[in-house]
């Protein structure tokens, strides 16, 4: 082969070469049981690295992605808003400080791992782990804890191998989030610093007029 017709060639395998979407589900996950909300005003700190996250894998010169980053703070706002008495969306860079709220929630996209089966009816596994972080006002931390999500499905077949992709995100995200939400409605130390908050509050009430 000449030198000349090398570049020729690499050019031809770029040309050729596609990035493949997995898309996420459009609807956020709400299975979440009743229950009384934990009574504090919270703040969901979004930040750069969690609107970027994703899993992604190069794959004979095809790039495989699936895009996290919305996905995850969707699910997260949701979530929050079922454990919590008052969510607000706070961005990392926003003037509002987290000093104004009771507590911040801040989640990071710790893992995102998936194997491929070898043949059409072998497993597909994805799994996928978010650090959660909850800090008082003053930033200090009150509770960190990691907590996985894991979604299965075959391969499939040519037909329905891209069908099985979206069903393996939603149900690693489900898991996530049902998983996510038992750990911190059922957290010991989030429950005990929205006591001593509440307490905070009834002796500012109660406080005489200067």
């Amino acid at each position: 082969m000449s030198r000349r017709a090398q570049p020729c060639l690499m050019a031809a395998a770029l040309l050729l070469a596609c990035t493949v979407i997995i898309e996420p589900p459009e609807q956020p996950f709400t299975g979440y049981p009743s229950a009384r909300p934990i009574d504090l005003g919270v703040a969901l700190r979004v930040d750069d690295e969690l609107r970027a996250a994703k899993w992604e894998k190069k794959q004979m010169g095809d790039t495989l992605r699936i895009p996290l980053g919305d996905v995850l703070i969707e699910n997260s706002e949701v979530m929050a808003r079922a454990i919590f008495r008052d969510v607000v969306v706070l961005d990392a860079s926003a003037e509002k400080a987290a000093g104004d709220f009771d507590a911040v929630l801040a989640p990071r996209l710790a893992l995102a791992s998936r194997l491929q089966g070898s043949h059409g009816l072998s497993e597909t596994t994805l799994t996928l782990k978010v650090e959660w972080r909850l800090e008082d006002s003053g930033g200090a931390p009150v509770w960190v804890e990691t907590v996985s999500g894991t979604g299965k499905t075959k391969v499939g077949s040519a037909f329905t191998f891209r069908k099985n992709q979206r069903k393996q995100v939603r149900l690693a995200l489900d898991d996530l989030f049902s998983r996510s939400f038992a750990a911190i409605a059922g957290s010991p130390e989030i429950a005990r610093h929205a006591e001593r908050v509440s307490d905070e509050r009834w002796s500012l009430t109660r406080r005489p007029p200067e």
